[in-house]
Formats: structure tokens, sequence, C-alpha cells
């Protein structure tokens, strides 16, 4: 994908008022990229179909809402891409990847108090029967000192 984003901040429309060919060029281009590439697209089940659905760069919607592509486009075409597209996407990027740092955090927190409390069961088993064999050592003994008659 190029890295010139000049074309989102380009006339959408031709001077005749249709849509710009080389506008609709690059929008499909950059969501055959972004359906294909995009780190947190949503999948959703429709009547037995996956269809995929991106955060949408519309300078109305600005990154928080999943749309499908369709809703996408129209949204492009009619309210143009948003300001500042890029610094919203890494800030966007930032936000989940700080989401996905406090779930696996969470995620290994978790793990670690189960094994922790699985540690204290045992070493809880453990002194038990610890006991119990002290107890069955003590009773021998005095019984091995003391013979019975």
């Amino acid at each position: 994908m190029s890295r010139d984003r000049n074309w989102m901040y380009m006339k959408r429309t031709t001077s005749e008022g249709l849509f710009d060919p080389t506008f609709q060029h690059h929008v499909n281009f950059f969501l055959d990229y972004a359906y294909a590439n995009a780190p947190n697209i949503q999948r959703e089940l429709i009547d037995g179909v996956d269809v995929s659905k991106i955060r949408c760069p519309c300078g109305k919607c600005q990154i928080p809402r999943f749309k499908k592509r369709f809703e996408v486009v129209g949204d492009l075409f009619k309210k143009g891409f948003m300001d500042n597209y890029k610094a919203q996407v890494m800030r966007t990027r930032m936000v989940d990847l700080e989401a996905r740092v406090q779930e696996e955090r969470n995620l290994l927190v978790s793990r670690l108090e189960e094994e922790r409390d699985l540690l204290a069961t045992r070493l809880d088993d453990e002194r038990k029967a610890r006991e119990e064999l002290q107890k069955q050592l003590q009773e021998f003994m005095k019984n091995w000192r003391s013979p019975s008659n």
C-alpha cells in the first residue's frame, strides 16, 4: 500500500458531479488492503456467510465503528476520510495494543493465581500427610518401647 495518502483528501467528485474514478480506484485498493491486513477485523456470521468488518475511517465515524465494506465505501464517498487519518490510526492501534497487553496480563495473573492456589493445596496436603506420618511414627515408637504382654 502506498504511503502517499494525498488521494484521501482529494475532491471525490468530478465537475459533472460523478464520483472521481481516481478516488474510486484508491478507495477500492485501500479497502482491499485494509480487509486483508487490518489487525482488528470483526467477523460476523450473517445467514451462514462470514462477513468482515473494519473500523470506518470516514469523517463522521472516525474509526470507532466497525462496518461492512459496502457501508465503508458509502461513507467514504459521502463524507470523505477523516482528518489526520494516519495519526488517528496510530492512536487506535496503541489503544488496541494496550487492551491486548492488559488482556494478556490479566490472563497471566489468573494463571499465576491458579498455580499459587494449586501449590498451596499441595503444600497443605503434604503438611497433613507429614503430620499423620509423625503421629503414626510416635505411636509405633511408643508401642515399640513398651511391649505389650
